[in-house]
């Protein structure tokens, strides 16, 4: 065993962690189509019928999970303001 393996081990941990996350965004994604698919709602140009349903339950489902991002990344942003200002309170008594 030397530094490769280490290396090798580490990053094999690390994808493992990223794969279960990957998976189930893939199946809402594609869940998301086929729901949007289901409604039967097409639009017509020259007499031809072109589904666009799915494409819009998946921009509304990825809307969906960006918007849940924002809480996540303002956050991880103003927590450590946030305990600088209670550390600050705290030593004040």
């Amino acid at each position: 065993m030397g530094h490769g393996t280490n290396i090798i081990a580490g990053l094999s941990v690390g994808l493992e962690s990223t794969g279960l996350p990957v998976i189930v965004i893939s199946c809402a994604i594609i869940g998301s189509y086929y729901c949007g698919e289901a409604t039967g709602i097409v639009e017509i140009v020259n007499g031809q019928s072109i589904p666009l349903a799915g494409l819009y339950a998946t921009a509304i489902a990825t809307m969906g999970m960006f918007a849940s991002g924002v809480f996540v990344l303002s956050m991880s942003g103003f927590g450590p303001i946030a305990d600088n200002a209670g550390g600050i309170a705290e030593m004040s008594h």
